[in-house]
């Protein structure tokens, strides 16, 4: 079989094929604006997640890539589903799917899909903004058929799949970026929770097989527009997160409620494809090390007293059965359960629905806020504003980072709100520097080089422009030296005013002068103090000069207009900063 899959990587800010070299996209990773942009339908296939699903379809409205509508397939509900769909039934187009089979869902959206591209993502998972951008630019190869991108784990830090690869059997195996198929029959392969696919490419093949309820399913796409001739790649800075919600077959905790179409899918895959090029006798072997696999690891949970002893029994009963019909179901079967010509025309009447954004991409302030407390984690006056106003701000249509404190052991990233959540740990850095510091000070340092780090880490997909940062813990102080971007600061309980610089040890009499200093780095870089009040500007003010920043050409530290939103006045500032980045 010839080896038509390939991975692709981003070299600054290009794609890059790494077999032609072959530059397929702008420097910003977006398709040129010289073409018209492809038409793209994403497919969103639910089943009893109402609350994750909202959170998907708010997620999708913070797309940049204009041109796509929204097909939500809903299954047999039990929750309030329903509810979801009406709230947003004026931006979507709406399916019924009245089986618990994905393969058959997924036709239901490809019929009803309008796009000459696809795209699929699982009603628990959210793209990043630019998310579609880059899944787009790698189809100006006309040879790629399928596209998929890098999908973060829960916790929204690490990655839960980067590069997949598989084979005949359906084995899966996860390698680092830039990994690529090293044995015969290997290819790359997009899983379903992000991948876009050519709509002629899947109408050729038949769309997705509905012998496949669950698992495997778009493995086996995958291997069928691979014999097809079609190309496959992966983007690494296509990203999503995933949270990994309950569904039919595990728990939120991960723990498998149900095998049977696991094994099933397997085996009716195994004999279906890997019979192609391997022996009965290899198939067999192959099943019986993933039946002996599978039952290792329901009876360590058994072990561990995640599941009890019957389930444990039931699910590994559930192994045989499944292995057993899926094989029968590959051998007795005269042609594979495909999407019909019936199906597409039942569709044709509806035309392309283009999903509204509450804003354009070009008019949106992508911002960072930054507070320690964060509601519903923890709150004070600074949580709550800073959630109020991230909210807010979401509402008009702006992209909102907030970065706080995590209340957890781990580091997390969520979406909450339609707001990007990020929350960090307290870590120690630059132990010999701190050593010179005062005991709250090194504290404080600690979390603005975390803070600094975590700006820094997903710059590439923010694009961020402004951070905005309470002056009480001056926050942004490093992020603002390392990234160069321009801040805000936002002042609290002015009549309080020298406690901030007192109890953080800040205020030059309280023994850490240099570190003084690095605090006035911060306000002379400050574009912009809003939410001013009485006497706090007269304290800052006089000690604005000892860091005038080598080439400020304007004031150091400006007060807020009078008039004005806090929307208005951000919108101001970032629009003053890149006319400085112009001169």
């Amino acid at each position: 079989m010839p080896d038509h899959s390939v991975t692709v990587r981003l070299e600054n800010g290009h794609v890059v094929d790494l077999r032609s070299g072959q530059d397929t996209a702008g420097p910003d990773g977006r398709v040129s604006s010289e073409t018209e942009l492809p038409a793209v339908s994403i497919v969103v296939n639910t089943l009893d997640r109402a609350d994750s699903l909202d959170r998907t379809l708010i997620g999708l409205r913070q797309l940049r890539y204009p041109n796509f509508e929204v097909v939500v397939v809903q299954g047999p509900c039990a929750d309030a589903t329903g509810d979801v769909l009406a709230r947003h039934a004026d931006a979507i187009r709406i399916g019924h799917c009245h089986e618990a089979n994905l393969s058959m869902s997924r036709n239901i959206g490809i019929a009803m899909a309008k796009g000459e591209i696809i795209a699929f993502i699982d009603d628990d998972a959210v793209p990043e903004p630019d998310w579609l951008d880059h899944l787009v630019a790698a189809f100006k190869d006309p040879a790629v058929g399928a596209v998929g991108g890098f999908i973060r784990n829960p916790g929204g830090i690490r990655f839960q799949y980067q590069v997949v690869i598989a084979d005949r059997f359906g084995a899966a195996m996860l390698k680092q970026p830039g990994g690529l198929p090293d044995r015969p029959g290997q290819y790359v392969s997009p899983t379903g929770t992000s991948v876009a696919i050519r709509r002629a490419a899947l109408l050729a093949i038949g769309g997705f097989d509905e012998e496949y309820a669950y698992f495997l399913d778009e493995t086996d796409v995958n291997l069928r527009l691979l014999d097809a001739g079609w190309r496959l790649a992966l983007i690494p800075d296509a990203e999503v997160h995933h949270k990994f919600a309950q569904n039919q077959v595990r728990g939120a905790d991960r723990v498998p409620q149900s095998m049977y179409l696991i094994a099933r899918s397997k085996s009716y895959f195994c004999w279906t494809n890997a019979v192609k090029v391997h022996s009965a006798a290899e198939i067999e072997r192959h099943l019986l090390t993933f039946s002996r696999m599978r039952t290792s690891r329901i009876r360590s949970l058994r072990d561990k007293g995640r599941i009890d002893a019957q389930t444990c029994q039931r699910l590994i009963a559930e192994i045989g059965r499944g292995l057993r019909d899926g094989a029968h179901d590959a051998r007795t079967q005269a042609t594979r359960s495909l999407l019909t010509e019936n199906l597409i025309r039942s569709h044709e009447p509806a035309g392309f629905k283009r999903y509204p954004a509450s804003r354009p991409a070009e008019a949106r302030m992508r911002l960072c806020l930054l507070s320690r407390a964060y509601p519903p984690f923890s709150g004070d006056e600074i949580g709550r504003w800073t959630r109020d106003t991230a909210r807010a701000l979401t509402a008009r249509g702006h992209e909102v980072t907030v970065i706080c404190l995590s209340p957890h052991r781990h580091a997390f990233v969520d979406f909450i709100d339609g707001v990007w959540v990020h929350g960090l740990l307290n870590r120690r850095f630059l132990a010999d520097l701190r050593a010179k510091m005062p005991p709250a000070a090194r504290i404080q340092f600690s979390y603005r080089v975390a803070v600094a780090q975590e700006i820094a880490r997903i710059q590439a997909r923010r694009n961020l422009q402004l951070i905005c940062s309470p002056l009480v813990d001056l926050e942004a102080a490093v992020a603002v030296r390392r990234t160069g971007l321009p801040s805000v600061l936002t002042l609290h309980a002015a009549r309080q005013t020298p406690r901030p610089f007192v109890r953080l040890g800040l205020w030059p009499n309280g023994g850490a002068r240099g570190y003084a200093i690095a605090k006035a780095k911060l306000i002379a870089s400050a574009s912009l103090i809003f939410e001013d009040t009485d006497g706090l500007f007269d304290t800052i003010a006089p000690h604005a000069h000892l860091a005038a920043l080598a080439g400020n050409k304007r004031p150091a530290v400006v007060t807020a207009p009078s008039a004005g939103t806090v929307e208005d006045r951000l919108r101001a500032i970032i629009a003053a900063n890149e006319g400085r980045a112009r001169e």
